[in-house]
């Protein structure tokens, strides 16, 4: 008996250093020194921080802390921070569920959970910042800043391929462009003495939903007349509507044909909003 017993205090005593290794005087697992170092590493770059990228720095250091030691509820905690003050708030509460996991107070439990929530809370302004900046959120508003309005001509050049230069066309003071709910229309008229009387009169030669700042317009204009039906076949009205609405521009694609063959004239026209 004597004898197992001092074999017996031999292996303990032997394994004491390796005990003392993985153990800390507090009980608690020893932190690996590498671990530490990027622990601190991540504090240093997260204080210092004034940008994502800054943030995503300080968040790779906590995660290859929190790797290397995956008992250490700080890193794990730590990780989560950063993270959210990167941007990536699924990823923070994913992390601080993980940290719920350790042995925790009632007063640690409560922040985790408290801040899960916080972190929620971002990411719902998130979605809704970015769905307010998606392109169609920004059409929606821009269209309704359009509706009602009247765009009138004021500079019209004609790029004539047959003369071989470019050429300022009278612009006429009844061509204008209006906008009502969801549908732009172009319109012109020989009766440049009365302006404000084409805004509600005349049929439009072209009529448009708004589904971009962009768009080829399709002359809807309707005649009995042959050679004018032929000749607005040839028509393509590029129409570009700028970031604020103030202005729309219009590029006018003809095709002509005479016995010498085919030739384009390309009208350009700038629109000014005038209502």
């Amino acid at each position: 008996m004597k004898k197992i017993l001092l074999v017996n205090l031999a292996l303990f005593f032997a394994a004491t250093p390796f005990l003392l290794r993985q153990t800390s005087v507090s009980g608690q697992p020893t932190i690996p020194e590498e671990a530490r170092r990027h622990f601190v590493m991540g504090e240093t770059m997260f204080k210092e921080a004034k940008d994502v990228d800054a943030f995503t720095q300080a968040t790779a250091e906590f995660a290859e802390a929190a790797r290397l030691a995956p008992q250490w509820p700080e890193a794990r905690y730590d990780l989560a921070l950063a993270k959210e003050a990167a941007g990536d708030y699924s990823g923070a509460m994913a992390d601080l569920k993980l940290y719920q996991q350790f042995k925790l107070t009632d007063a640690e439990a409560r922040t985790a959970q408290d801040k899960i929530y916080a972190i929620e809370a971002k990411q719902k302004m998130a979605v809704a910042a970015d769905a307010a900046n998606s392109p169609a959120a920004q059409l929606e508003r821009l269209i309704h800043s359009l509706d009602g309005g009247v765009w009138k001509c004021v500079a019209s050049t004609r790029d004539d391929r047959v003369m071989g230069h470019l050429v300022d066309i009278d612009v006429g003071r009844g061509t204008y462009i209006s906008v009502s709910g969801h549908v732009i229309s172009g319109h012109e008229s020989d009766n440049s003495d009365n302006f404000e009387s084409m805004y509600t009169q005349g049929n439009p030669l072209w009529t448009m939903p708004i589904t971009s700042r962009r768009f080829n317009a399709t002359w809807s204009y309707t005649t009995t007349d042959p050679a004018i039906k032929l000749a607005l076949d040839q028509y393509t009205d590029e129409i570009t509507i700028s970031d604020d609405g103030r202005s729309i521009t219009e590029n006018r694609h003809t095709t002509c044909h005479d016995k010498g063959g085919s030739y384009q004239i390309i009208i350009k026209r700038t629109y000014a909003r005038d209502r």
